[in-house]
Formats: C-alpha cells, sequence, structure tokens
C-alpha cells in the first residue's frame, strides 16, 4: 500500500505537468482532460497467470527483485492481495475480475473545453450513470465529428454502443442514459446487467451463490440485500436483458463447467492461503524455506475440442 500511495502521487505530480503546460502554452480551455482507474482493485496476480509455470513464489525469484528496498521499482512484481483490495473498493462488494460494483465502479475525473458548455458550477460532482463506452461517442460530438456507421470505406461497421454524455453535461438532459438503458458486463464466467436502478448479478461459487441476485443500487450500493425472492418478475425480465446483451455482443453464455473451472481456480486462492510463501510473519525473511508450504495446483485438462 506504501508503493501504490507513492504511485498515486507520482501519477498527480505529473498529470499536473501536463496541466500546467496546457495553461502555460493557452491550450487548456481547448483541451478535454480526464482521468479514471481500471476496473477494480487487484486481488490477485491476474496478469501473471499466463506467464507463470509451476510456483509463483519460484517464478518471482527466478525473474523478480522484490527485496523491500526495491519494491515498486521496474524489476518488481507486486500486488496487495485480496484484503487490501476490498478495503480499498469499499463500501462496494469484492474487486478486479468480479461483476460487482467493487469490480466495474471507478472513479472518473474531466475538466471538459470551454466549447462543451457544461451546465452548472466548476468542481460539480454527480453520481450519474455512465460507462467507458460514453467517452468516445462524447469526444466526437464535442469535436463536431460524426461516427461513419453503418459503412466506412466501402465496408460494414458497427454502431458504437456508448452514449455522448454532451446533453447531459450541458443541462439539456437529467441523465446520460434514459432509465430503460441496458448494460451488461462478463469476465471469468461473472456476469451482470444493469437497467435503471437496478442490477443482477451472477458470480459462481466460492465468492458467489452462483444464481442470480438483484439489486436496487439506488437503495443498496453495496450489493448487501438481495431482492430476487422479493421482485421474482424483475429478476426474470432482468434475465432476458442478460440474454439478449449475449446475443448483440458475443460474449461467452455462462456455463456449469466454466462455474466449476473457476471455483477450482478461486479454491487455491482463498483470502492469504493461495500464497505459497508466508512472507509477513516473523522471521519470514531471515529463514524463507521454514515459512514455504505446498499449495494443490489444479490440473486443466482438455478432453475435446
Amino acid at each position: 500500500m506504501e508503493v501504490f500511495a507513492g504511485m498515486v502521487e507520482c501519477i498527480d505530480a505529473n498529470v499536473g505537468k501536463v496541466v500546467d503546460y496546457l495553461e502555460e502554452t493557452g491550450e487548456l480551455d481547448n483541451t478535454f482532460v480526464c482521468f479514471m482507474s481500471d476496473n477494480g482493485a487487484e486481488g490477485a496476480a491476474y496478469e501473471a497467470y499466463p506467464i507463470v509455470q509451476g510456483q509463483m513464489i519460484h517464478h518471482l525469484q527466478k525473474y523478480y527483485n522484490n527485496s523491500l528496498e526495491n519494491l515498486g521499482r521496474g524489476d518488481s512484481f507486486i500486488w496487495y492481495g485480496p484484503r487490501w483490495a476490498q478495503a480499498a473498493t469499499a463500501p462496494s462488494r469484492l474487486y478486479k475480475a468480479f461483476t460487482t460494483e467493487g469490480g466495474v465502479r471507478v472513479p472518473f475525473l474531466a475538466k471538459f473545453p470551454e466549447t462543451a458548455q457544461v451546465n452548472g458550477e466548476k468542481g460539480g460532482i454527480t453520481n450519474a450513470f455512465s460507462t467507458v463506452m460514453d467517452l468516445a461517442p462524447t469526444i466526437l460530438e464535442m469535436a463536431g465529428v460524426k461516427h461513419p456507421a453503418p459503412t466506412y470505406k466501402e465496408r460494414e461497421v458497427v454502431h458504437m454502443r456508448g452514449q455522448s454524455m454532451v446533453p447531459f453535461l450541458s443541462g439539456k438532459s437529467l441523465s446520460v442514459h434514459g432509465a430503460d438503458h441496458i448494460t451488461g458486463w462478463e469476465t471469468c464466467g461473472r456476469a451482470a446487467v444493469r437497467c435503471g436502478d437496478y442490477k443482477i448479478v451472477f458470480i459462481p461459487k466460492p465468492k458467489g451463490p452462483e444464481k442470480w441476485q438483484l439489486y436496487s443500487l439506488a437503495k443498496d450500493p453495496g450489493e448487501v440485500n438481495d431482492l430476487a425472492e422479493q421482485d421474482p418478475e424483475r429478476l426474470q425480465r432482468m434475465i432476458k436483458m442478460w440474454d439478449q446483451y449475449v446475443l448483440e455482443t458475443g460474449v461467452i453464455p455462462l456455463a456449469p463447467a466454466l462455474g466449476n473451472w473457476i471455483e477450482a481456480m478461486e479454491a487455491q486462492m482463498p483470502e492469504d492461503a493461495w500464497m505459497e510463501y508466508e512472507y509477513w510473519k516473523d522471521g519470514a525473511r531471515e529463514n524463507p524455506e521454514a515459512f514455504r508450504r505446498e499449495i494443490p495446483k489444479f490440473t486443466r485438462s482438455v478432453q475435446a475440442i
């Protein structure tokens, strides 16, 4: 977390240099500046999975220098684990690689050019729902450029799924999206659909019940109170929205086999139990071999293609 805090301070300082330069050159009021984070805090070394062969600690020892004084440098490889990840996304539920709010809700800061005619006072804060897909349509409208769909240079191109935020920013609309707008998410066998202030979530075991859950984000942003049994009709309507989202986008539909695989992977990593090297315990740095343990590995087998 110290390294993370240092990174945040470094980003803040260097973004400030860019903004100062734009102001000095007279281009700040003619520039769209925005900043947002990745989707959720990282609870495990997901980026390492494709390249790690064997135990994680052996891979780190071979290719990286994770000594205390070297943490945060280019040849270190660290992450702050599931507990810090959950703390970082609180009060939202879970973190990166999940379709709960902790895995999809992110901060977004923006300084719009004068031509955008932003309504209201500077420094305003809004809870209006939007997604990263809305950025491209917003930039195009501010630039006075039209997206070429359905064709470009005599070939077919698809329409953008996002919507320009300009009408909302200028005060012509009360929201970026209408109350009936549908947004879907899918990652790692986990899924979600949002329509208005309601959201359904599917999380396989062991982090979830492996069934659709229903939440009112307006009243329950932490996704604590499942309304599936109280409002089954809404749940079924939104499950049909998920089916339509799958057809429109071609994402991988939910399947028991995928859920079983995710469960097996997660079972290796319950909180701190997935760590082969318990580096945080007294004496671990002086005698690392005494603080290593064998972790059962899930073996993937291909039966048919």
